[in-house]
């Protein structure tokens, strides 16, 4: 059973995840979105402020998702900025629907690693909060039901974060896609996940999840 060191727990840092969801345009498809967003990795990894990036493809909705962290807002911003401009980066906008663009920057307020195990499934659930809870009332609950996440088996770290507008991020990395779906089958139900969960407005949520698309 795997334990968690409460010591080894980032609470609070000044780290933005770049969350950004897209579909492909009309006259593509999503075997060119596959094998173009690899190709960028090495683009995004020589920026100034890089520390990991993550993305894959929501069969279900047909979503692609990308999601960056780095140190801090700043070197997000100047990021994105080189992003639009570069060369490199141009065939990516060929086969992406502009209109589906979705982007934002929340703050990363949890992050917790559970072992060194390769990532091969990604999940990331976009939510708000029921009305009147505050930020510190929701870490709370969240620091409660992380005596369940910590045991879940294939779960190698998960991050927390919110944006300026209110908007939380989950983000989930897992081992391989059985452990995920067993997870989503059993975890729910165990207190306190299940009173976390009863603070989530699932009115304004948005699941998403799919294989690792990084190369090998």
């Amino acid at each position: 059973m795997k334990t968690s060191n409460t010591s080894e727990i980032q609470r609070v840092s000044e780290s933005i995840i770049e969350f950004v969801r897209v579909r492909t345009s009309a006259s593509s498809d999503a075997s060119k979105m596959t094998g173009i967003l690899p190709d960028i990795d090495p683009f995004l990894r020589s920026m100034s402020g890089f520390i990991d990036r993550q993305f894959f493809h929501d069969k279900k909705t047909d979503q692609f998702v990308d999601v960056v962290i780095w140190k801090s807002l700043e070197r997000a911003e100047d990021a994105s900025l080189a992003f639009w401009e570069s060369k490199e980066t141009a065939q990516l906008f060929r086969v992406v629907d502009p209109a589906s663009i979705l982007v934002i920057h929340p703050r990363v307020l949890r992050s917790l690693t559970y072992s060194k195990r390769e990532v091969s499934y990604i999940e990331a659930v976009v939510f708000r909060c029921t009305h009147g809870l505050s930020r510190e009332q929701f870490l709370e609950k969240f620091d409660a039901a992380e005596t369940v996440f910590a045991t879940v088996p294939g779960m190698v770290s998960h991050d927390l974060a919110l944006a300026a507008d209110g908007q939380w991020l989950h983000l989930l990395r897992w081992t391989d896609e059985k452990s995920h779906t067993t997870a989503m089958q059993t975890t729910p139900g165990k207190p306190p996940v299940s009173e976390l969960f009863k603070h989530i407005d699932v009115k304004y949520m948005s699941m998403l999840s799919g294989k690792s698309l990084a190369r090998k």
